[in-house]
């Protein structure tokens, strides 16, 4: 009888458990519209010709690169914090992919030629693409969920490479936290 008690629990259990689970967090529609209007913000500030993320420079009459030009950095860095787009876990990253890069051709793991193609970023860093001038036609939001408190956002430009965009609630705005083309080479 005892047996029989317990096993009635626990079937209750694990279907009570099962429609629980079955329903993903979903967004609101007004977060749903926040959070596409600050991807197409970020898009609109970072895919045009005169940003340019992670310049570097050489020492004069060098031949090679030594490192990030930190007052550029420091510049593009300032407008990043002031667009109000970005949360600081993602700030702190962009941060630390400069301070690699830096530390690469210091150390003379990479060694980039003063006039050659940036070996870091060969596409601007926002697409992993070098044709972005369609981008407002040509982006596709292919998906966009809740997974443990944070808008995913999955879309696609030029028909090419897949982009992941993670954005949290920061004080009821919807920050960037991760961008899944911008890391360390």
């Amino acid at each position: 009888m005892n047996y029989v008690f317990w096993l009635a629990i626990l079937t209750f259990s694990l279907l009570s458990c099962e429609e629980e689970r079955s329903a993903p967090p979903q967004l609101e529609n007004n977060d749903r519209t926040a959070v596409e209007e600050n991807l197409r913000k970020i898009l609109a500030l970072n895919l045009n010709d005169s940003i340019r993320d992670f310049e570097v420079n050489s020492t004069d009459g060098d031949s090679l690169y030594s490192g990030i030009d930190w007052v550029k950095f420091d510049s593009r860095y300032k407008d990043l914090v002031k667009d109000s787009l970005f949360t600081t876990t993602f700030l702190d990253e962009y941060k630390a992919i400069a301070f690699g890069i830096n530390l690469s051709l210091k150390n003379k793991e990479i060694e980039y030629r003063v006039g050659e193609i940036n070996p870091f970023f060969e596409a601007n860093v926002w697409c992993d693409c070098q044709d972005f001038d369609s981008w407002k036609k040509e982006l596709k939001i292919n998906s966009i969920r809740m997974i443990e408190g944070q808008a995913v956002v999955n879309f696609s430009l030029n028909k090419g490479t897949s982009i992941e965009a993670k954005f949290t609630q920061v004080r009821n705005n919807w920050r960037c936290s991760s961008w899944s083309t911008l890391k360390l080479p």
